[in-house]
């Protein structure tokens, strides 16, 4: 978000009688002083970290404690390796973590592996239409949450299986590096 803490402090009050799971991103990432001055300003719980990078930003939000959830995008974060260093940054201080996976079907898919070796995943964030509708059109048998839970598939890497008939579709653009 864009919001400075004056206007998401006033927000996270007006939401409060609603008492939503939580507060996701209300400030820039990168200033955790302001976090921590938003926590003392709502009852409500905060969650950041879709958009940072590296488990040293982490660590100084962490730091602030202001968080009651952590959330991490395996592909911002600087990959699965370091999201699960975060990961444990988090349970460091008793805080479950709620991976971002609004995003393409890599995304989710390297989430749920991770998210089956943590021990302190509170929940995967999901996008319905995403697995319901998009995925369907680019991937053989994707992965679907099934009674609010979702297991690793067992195919080899992340266990995606791309539709052949993607790679001559006019939007895709295939590239070569020569080593």
């Amino acid at each position: 978000s864009n919001w400075n803490v004056t206007a998401a402090a006033r927000i996270a009050r007006a939401l409060e009688p609603f008492q939503p799971m939580w507060l996701e991103d209300m400030l820039q990432p990168g200033n955790p002083a302001q976090y921590r001055q938003l926590a003392e300003a709502t009852a409500l719980p905060l969650i950041a970290g879709e958009r940072m990078a590296g488990r040293l930003q982490f660590q100084q939000l962490l730091d602030a404690r202001a968080l009651k959830y952590v959330m991490f995008d395996v592909c911002w974060c600087g990959g699965v390796s370091e999201a699960r260093k975060i990961a444990t940054l988090a349970a460091a201080q008793q805080l479950p973590v709620a991976p971002h996976t609004a995003g393409g079907p890599l995304l989710f898919y390297a989430s749920t592996h991770l998210t089956t070796a943590l021990s302190n995943v509170w929940i995967q964030e999901s996008c319905q239409r995403f697995y319901e509708h998009d995925w369907p059109l680019m991937l053989v048998d994707p992965l679907l949450p099934k009674d609010g839970s979702i297991a690793a598939p067992g195919l080899p890497g992340f266990g995606m299986q791309i539709r052949p008939e993607i790679w001559s579709h006019p939007a895709a653009r295939l590239r070569s590096t020569d080593c």
